[in-house]
């Protein structure tokens, strides 16, 4: 493995995460894709207790409660910034033709600039997780506004599918094999081919349309884990009772 993944970071460079350093407990707040990125931005092959520190200090630093959303907004009106850890997806409202930021953390819905929206087209489809500056807009005896007039993003912005493509091309089938069974989390080396297929058809209806599939199966067998570790698109119903209105 250790020289497939060398492959794997010299083929994809920065898109490589590193996903056994999230375990670090500090930031595990995050979902767990956000930690990897925040983990591999350190660009260091093993990560330094400081330096899991210094991302684990801005996590609590720029990732607040909900229950913080005033005590936030009071900073903001006091020092004119803030910056926030979030998820921030952009509404378009054509009958006042303004676009509307939702940052879903903090509940706190207020404007952007047109520039982050050409720049990151991503907002205005499913939204993206990163580092918002917030900045508050005085408008004397009525008030004022908050808006976003910068933002980091924790993942990525604009998907290329033309380099995965050209990279996919230098691996063979058995190790992008590899490569998958390892990005959900399990171990390759000591899984048998047809094991591996197996989990990996578990993830087809996550990129195949009309594709749908409902499992079921005892405690600790990988159903939880295989999904929330492949796509925060998916929907976990735990406790072993779901009515037939919480599935639809």
């Amino acid at each position: 493995m250790d020289e497939l993944n060398a492959k794997l970071k010299y083929v994809f460079g920065d898109v490589v995460v590193k996903k056994d350093a999230v375990l670090y407990q500090e930031v595990v707040r995050l979902p767990r894709f956000i930690s990897e990125y925040l983990i591999s931005s350190l660009k260091k092959e093993e990560p330094e207790r400081e330096d899991l520190e210094k991302v684990a200090n801005m996590v609590t630093r720029c990732y607040p409660e909900p229950r913080d959303r005033d005590k936030v907004l009071h900073d903001l009106m006091k020092n004119g910034e803030y910056n926030v850890i979030d998820e921030v997806k952009v509404f378009t409202d054509v009958s006042s033709g303004t676009h509307m930021a939702f940052l879903w953390n903090l509940g706190l819905e207020c404007s952007i600039t047109d520039e982050l929206l050409e720049k990151y087209e991503n907002l205005l489809r499913q939204g993206l997780w990163g580092l918002a500056k917030l900045q508050y807009v005085s408008e004397g005896v009525g008030g004022g506004y908050v808006t976003v007039t910068g933002f980091l993003p924790f993942q990525v912005a604009k998907l290329d599918m033309d380099a995965f493509t050209d990279g996919r091309k230098k691996f063979t089938t058995e190790e992008w094999v590899d490569v998958l069974i390892s990005t959900v989390g399990f171990n390759p080396e000591i899984l048998a081919w047809r094991k591996k297929l197996a989990i990996l058809s578990r993830l087809i209806p996550l990129v195949e349309q009309n594709v749908n599939m409902m499992e079921l199966g005892p405690r600790n067998t990988g159903k939880t884990y295989t999904y929330l570790n492949t796509s925060h698109y998916t929907r976990i119903f735990s406790g072993g009772k779901v009515s037939p209105a919480v599935l639809i």
